[in-house]
């Protein structure tokens, strides 16, 4: 056979492997055909062997090379979107999965952030990104999930709190058992709190505000307080365009989680949410609002809603509440003011609410 004939049927093998009525017939004749014309190589054997994408993928892990590497190396880069590397990178990505060290940075972790990995077909009804997503929110600690976990996760699915009919949900979150997004619900709760905290603090070094300096030390225990004791069940975030800017400046968007954009003032909000009770937190001169409830039509689980006021989330929660319920719901709103005495009147609140908190948890 010409050269050109056995470039295209490699070309042909390549492209189409899994689909093919009997790949190995045309394996055969390629190895056949390599060999007569004296370009027979060693890795040939190999890769159009039985089990090639299998032998392909280790050879990336045994050589410790990137999958794109291994493709210059081997001469396939022209071949990338084929079925038979789709199928190798697959193996090559889920087998290391399964196996690299839970909860600890790994150079696979940032190389399956790339669109073009996670987007690529794993088999007829998943793509690569489904598969990592369930292998890594299953084998990663219920609490405390590593930095280097989280962001492929974000990057992969986004955040899963987003309305049923948010792309990344239709794509990717309900193709996935709801245990694992609840899973991941209760991580972001932790990075919600843990981004608001520290753009509260750089705010309040930054502009020099003396007496939000001052608070904030006793706001963040507070707040870490709960989310030790395992408490907090849910978040929301809502920022001004300054907290915005903060975060996009020191972060990725694709490893942000989802929030909502306050429209007026500089006041920015967290919503935490503690089993049935609720606390509305925010910076500055914000007031600590504690509900026993809250009515489903709240604002804060109104996942469509990018943007709001600071005053629907405060007085105007409130007063929504008021008429909604027969009875108020909400059981305190608190000045942080004075150290102690406001804490004291917080941890009274949020008993009366059915939290089972003590001074010494804050």
């Amino acid at each position: 056979p010409s050269s050109l004939l056995i470039q295209n049927m490699y070309q042909y093998y390549l492209s189409w492997y899994d689909r093919l009525v009997d790949s190995s017939a045309v394996s055969h004749w390629l190895m056949t055909a390599l060999d007569v014309k004296g370009i027979l190589k060693d890795y040939h054997k190999n890769l159009l062997g039985e089990n090639g994408p299998k032998w392909l993928a280790e050879q990336c892990i045994r050589n410790k090379r990137e999958f794109s590497n291994e493709l210059e190396y081997l001469d396939l880069n022209n071949y990338s979107s084929g079925r038979f590397l789709s199928v190798a990178k697959s193996i090559y990505y889920v087998e290391q999965l399964k196996n690299i060290p839970v909860n600890q940075n790994h150079p696979l972790l940032l190389e399956l952030q790339n669109r073009s990995s996670f987007e690529s077909r794993y088999d007829e009804h998943f793509l690569l990104g489904h598969k990592a997503l369930q292998i890594l929110i299953e084998r990663a600690p219920n609490s405390g999930i590593d930095e280097s976990w989280l962001k492929p996760i974000l990057a992969i699915g986004g955040d899963p709190r987003v309305p049923n009919t948010h792309p990344n949900h239709q794509k990717w979150w309900s193709a996935l058992d709801p245990i694992l997004n609840t899973k991941v619900r209760g991580w972001l709760s932790r990075l919600d709190l843990r981004l608001f905290l520290e753009a509260l603090e750089n705010y309040s070094i930054k502009q020099g505000n003396v007496g939000m300096k001052r608070m904030f030390p006793a706001r963040k225990l507070f707040l870490e307080g709960l989310l030790d004791k395992n408490l907090i069940t849910g978040t929301r975030l809502y920022l001004t365009s300054g907290f915005d800017s903060f975060l996009r400046r020191n972060y990725k968007d694709e490893h942000l989680p989802n929030y909502s954009r306050i429209t007026d003032g500089n006041i920015s909000v967290i919503h935490i949410q503690l089993g049935e009770s609720h606390m509305i937190e925010g910076s500055h001169s914000c007031k600590l609002w504690i509900y026993k409830t809250l009515s489903p039509k709240a604002i804060v689980f109104d996942f469509t809603k990018n943007w709001t006021t600071y005053s629907s989330l405060t007085a105007g929660l409130s007063d929504q509440m008021n008429k909604e319920c027969s009875v108020s719901p909400l059981i305190d709103n608190i000045t942080h003011h004075p150290p102690l005495l406001w804490q004291n009147r917080a941890i009274k609140a949020l008993n009366k609410a059915g939290v089972d908190i003590s001074g010494q948890d804050v």
